[in-house]
């Protein structure tokens, strides 16, 4: 039978061309082979699979607790003998959700300060030295920061006034490791971690200062906000 060129091609065209028919088992072997693999890599490495959850978890491992007392505390001439002089003023409790596996990173305090002028009494004494200071810190369970020291000092009313008198003045700091502690009677260099819950203390002192005749100048704290940054739950990977 006599085929034009057109059949011809149509020919050639159908013999190139898969079908539906044809395609269908292709299809459904590659998806196959996709599942076993995919399978494969699960089993043999299911790290490869939580890379982008333990990224997500990294991200968001540590938590930021802020803990805050806005009243106003008059501490004037504040000191306590067992310490050293430093006192409680603020007292606050972190209870971590997951009592096996959690820690303190930081902590970070601010607070508003104010002290008032000597009395004239204090210059009314020659060589007599008007000193004010103030001492802060905090400590968390058997850890104590150290001291920290805001002072001011004069020696006569016209040198203190210069300087002049003081409004509420706000001051932060953070606390830092204390390094390798050797003798094991004292406190420890840092928070210990994995504990049921944290007592954080925050702590003054405005020792009354014998260069003035053991007056205290009048000194008052108010909105003390300690920040710390913390571990709680986190699985070991």
């Amino acid at each position: 039978m006599h085929v034009s060129k057109k059949d011809r091609r149509g020919e050639k065209m159908s013999e190139g061309t898969i079908t539906v028919r044809k395609a269908v088992p292709i299809i459904v072997a590659t998806w196959i082979l996709s599942l076993i693999t995919t399978l494969m890599f699960v089993y043999a490495d299911p790290s490869l699979f939580n890379l982008q959850t333990k990224q997500n978890m990294k991200e968001h491992q540590v938590e930021i607790v802020r803990f805050f007392d806005p009243d106003e505390k008059n501490v004037t001439g504040l000191y306590n003998i067992s310490t050293m002089g430093i006192d409680d003023v603020a007292v606050f409790v972190w209870t971590p959700n997951n009592s096996n596996s959690n820690a303190i990173l930081a902590i970070y305090a601010y607070f508003e300060y104010y002290y008032e002028d000597p009395p004239q009494l204090i210059w009314d004494i020659e060589y007599r030295v008007c000193r004010w200071e103030l001492k802060f810190g905090a400590s968390v369970n058997q850890f104590d920061s150290g001291v920290g020291r805001i002072t001011r000092s004069a020696t006569s009313q016209q040198e203190w006034t210069q300087e002049g008198s003081y409004e509420w003045t706000q001051t932060c700091f953070k606390v830092e490791p204390q390094g390798l502690v050797i003798d094991e009677s004292k406190e420890t260099s840092w928070i210990l971690p994995n504990q049921s819950n944290y007592t954080l203390r925050f702590r003054v002192c405005n020792e009354p200062n014998m260069m003035s005749g053991g007056y205290s100048i009048h000194t008052y704290l108010r909105n003390i906000n300690v920040i710390i940054e913390v571990i709680d739950g986190i699985p070991v990977t």
